[in-house]
């Protein structure tokens, strides 16, 4: 079969010479990895998927055709085979100042997998490495394309790779910035809308108004995100606030997927009957919860101590806080403490 020599953009690039290069480079055995072969925009473009080399696996970085990622830990590659090609985006190791101030490197991992499990359908997390002893601790994910070039491949998936690139810049951009203005502003922030909570009269705003102070507190912690910044409901439940854990703090230890947070601010204090509501509600989310913690602004009946006693057997934790101590923290600045102790006493009960 003739094979026709094709150009790019004036640009003669033949496609027997590029074709040579790529599989130099590839690998042709399990055993052996892909030399990275950094190729342009016309050598991308003159070279059909479909004639990649055999059995071959190639490993393409895309900065040379289309510039780097916003992240600069980050790499685009084209890699695999004539039969399954796809752009591959793999996040080296960071160290030292590398890491945003407020997350463990084990929590910037678990920043990266949330981005990438919600961000499109095309895209799908492929390697998650959170032990940071280990020296090639990493992040992957996979964006499924198509086309009949290297170069519509290329750049589809790398247009989607700077996209998501770009939003988990500019959400550890935001955080920073809320992270510092916890700890320079926050404490009088927090004081004036404790003054306003209580003095506020419609039952309704002073809810919100709570759930807002308790979320900004608990993500101060550090290690923590929202997972949902509204109210987060299963087929009959609802719950005030649903957190992520995505790094170490020093408050707690979980290995929940999902960390329940219940505010009551109603007049009396909260009696064994609301506690057995927030329990149906963690069983109703199966295995995502197995970390909550019950905020009643004006403390609890004597039972609630027993009640939770009884749940020792049960797989998860239900910690309960109140308004006073919350206060009294907020006043000390030092919330994660008072969190601290409260954790400990639910899990000495």
């Amino acid at each position: 079969m003739l094979k026709v020599e094709r150009c790019y953009n004036s640009t003669m690039v033949k496609n027997s010479d590029v074709l040579q290069k790529i599989s130099d480079n590839a690998a042709f055995d399990d055993s052996e990895i892909p030399t990275c072969l950094y190729l342009t925009k016309e050598e991308l473009a003159c070279v059909r998927v479909d004639e990649l080399p055999e059995g071959g696996t190639v490993s393409i970085p895309l900065e040379e055709a289309f510039g780097d990622l916003p992240n600069p830990a980050a790499q685009a590659r084209l890699y695999g085979t004539s039969d399954d090609l796809r752009v591959l985006v793999t996040h080296e190791v960071l160290e030292g100042d590398e890491i945003p101030f407020h997350l463990t490197p084990e929590g910037y991992a678990g920043f990266i997998e949330n981005r990438v499990k919600k961000f499109s359908n095309n895209v799908r997390l492929s390697y998650l490495s959170t032990d940071v002893s280990y020296p090639d601790w990493m992040v992957e994910y996979i964006i499924v394309t198509t086309g009949e070039t290297l170069f519509d491949h290329g750049s589809k998936g790398n247009e989607i790779a700077y996209n998501l690139e770009d939003l988990i810049a500019s959400d550890v951009s935001m955080h920073d910035d809320y992270y510092l203005g916890l700890s320079n502003a926050g404490r009088s922030v927090m004081l004036e809308d404790l003054n306003q909570l209580e003095y506020e009269s419609d039952s309704y705003k002073k809810g919100i108004l709570l759930e807002k102070i308790i979320s900004d507190l608990f993500v101060s912690l550090g290690g923590i995100e929202w997972e949902y910044r509204h109210r987060w409901s299963t087929s009959r439940s609802e719950i005030d606030l649903v957190f992520t854990s995505v790094g170490r703090n020093v408050a707690f230890t979980t290995n929940s997927p999902l960390i329940f947070v219940e505010c009551k601010n109603q007049k009396d204090p909260v009696g064994t009957g609301e506690i057995g509501k927030f329990e149906m509600k963690i069983k109703d989310s199966g295995n995502e919860c197995s970390l909550a913690f019950f905020v009643s602004w004006n403390g609890y009946t004597k039972g609630v101590e027993e009640e939770l006693k009884g749940l020792r057997r049960e797989p998860y934790l239900i910690v309960t806080m109140d308004g006073k101590g919350i206060k009294d923290a907020i006043e000390k600045g030092d919330f994660s403490s008072y969190v601290k102790r409260r954790y400990e006493a639910a899990l000495k009960r």
